[in-house]
């Protein structure tokens, strides 16, 4: 889409174009899981120098400023810092790059999430054996068991802090 491009400067405390031109989001499909990188593209009009490449993470924030207009935060290509942008342009294309956006950032939370859940519930299944095993004492043992017990039968919210801190 055309459109301009802004940076927050934060010791002027105002927004500067960087400059108007051709903005992309491109999208590439992982090998590994199918799932899709992203990054966002953005090359002036006659010179093409690069102003903004970006990748998309899961804790980007995009926000529809006005009717014309999303704020982002990205990596800067000139000083490699995390900034503010803004991108201004048609409604028509505002709207569908802010759905774009949000559809991707929330697909990669859910993933995000996914892959921390997994080694949480990996881990205590991992130590309870060892623990078992460790125990010299029989009646320890039916308890240690015991316990183990209790956080798989449980959801993985709070229950097995509640039986680990227990044991």
């Amino acid at each position: 889409m055309q459109c301009k491009l802004y940076v927050f400067e934060k010791t002027a405390q105002s927004w500067i174009e960087r400059g108007r031109g051709l903005l992309r989001l491109n999208d590439m499909a992982s090998t590994d899981d199918g799932t899709l990188q992203s990054r966002l593209v953005m090359r002036t009009q006659g010179s093409l120098r690069l102003i903004l490449n970006t990748k998309l993470w899961p804790q980007m924030q995009v926000d529809k400023a006005s009717e014309k207009s999303v704020r982002i935060t990205a990596m800067d290509t000139e000083d490699q810092g995390v900034k503010v942008f803004l991108i201004s342009g048609s409604s028509k294309d505002i709207g569908q790059l802010a759905a774009a956006l949000h559809h991707r950032i929330l697909a990669l939370k859910s993933r995000a999430e996914q892959e921390t859940e997994a080694p949480a519930t990996s881990i205590p299944e991992a130590e309870v054996p060892q623990s078992n095993e460790d125990d010299s004492d029989e009646e320890d043992k039916g308890s240690a068991s015991a316990a183990a017990s209790t956080p798989a039968t449980s959801n993985s919210d709070g229950g097995e802090n509640q039986a680990a801190g227990s044991t």
